[in-house]
């Protein structure tokens, strides 16, 4: 099957349109823009040089353990409330860093706030939380399973022909965000996390509306469900559980 096809078929454009928004959707999470703030994060929290390096190198080690963690949770939890619970944390995980970062300015020595010192140190190790748990939220869900969706959204015939236009719209979304946010950081500093958590809150909307569950499915179920909710039909596994009832 070739990409025209995916384009000229209405389900599998639909298909379509649903992995290539997640893929977008994980790449302006903001992870990028996080993972590259982290080492400047860490120097603010009074880590010299090296240590900082270190702890920026512990974020990407959680990063790889919380998405090997993750491939074992899906078939425990399921996508979508995996990747709902994610991307509500990371939320208030961006809202968190936003806050601290901005306290960094309001207790730095010289600033006219009491307990300057207190509120410094304070802001500093509460932004190293954030970005800790932000990326254990990211790889915990948002990180791996749009690429499994991938997989099982699309039936054998129609996947390759996906896989390389999603896998591109990775990149590229990738890369916007990557080209963007030294521009964006400059314009509204510590605020443009801000926007990367708006930009989360679209993605749980999207979720809820578009996103089928596909924990312990064929591929069959997987297509009777996405055709269904095309049509606004309930899915298979809610028509069996009326006729049980």
């Amino acid at each position: 099957m070739t990409i025209g096809d995916l384009f000229s078929d209405p389900f599998l454009r639909r298909i379509l349109f649903i992995t290539l928004m997640m893929m977008i959707f994980q790449n302006f999470s903001g992870i990028d823009a996080v993972m590259f703030y982290s080492t400047a994060i860490f120097r603010s929290a009074g880590l010299t040089g090296d240590t900082a390096l270190y702890a920026t190198i512990g974020v990407g080690a959680v990063n790889v353990t919380m998405t090997t963690i993750a491939l074992f949770l899906v078939e425990r939890a399921g996508r979508r409330l995996l990747m709902l619970i994610g991307f509500s944390g990371m939320v208030l995980f961006l809202i968190s860093l936003t806050i601290s970062l901005l306290l960094f300015k309001s207790g730095n020595p010289g600033a006219e706030f009491p307990n300057t010192a207190n509120t410094y140190a304070g802001a500093a190790y509460a932004s190293m939380v954030s970005v800790f748990s932000y990326v254990i939220l990211f790889a915990s869900g948002p990180g791996a399973i749009p690429w499994i969706l991938m997989s099982e959204y699309f039936a054998q015939g129609p996947r390759a022909a996906a896989a390389g236009l999603i896998a591109g719209a990775n990149r590229f979304s990738s890369l916007v965000v990557a080209l963007s946010f030294p521009y964006l950081q400059a314009a509204i500093d510590e605020y443009c996390f801000i926007i990367f958590a708006v930009l989360n809150m679209i993605a749980i909307v999207f979720i809820l509306i578009y996103i089928v569950e596909t924990k312990g499915k064929s591929t069959d179920q997987i297509q009777h469900d996405l055709r269904s909710k095309m049509r606004g039909q309930p899915s298979q596994e809610k028509e069996l559980a009326t006729y049980a009832s």
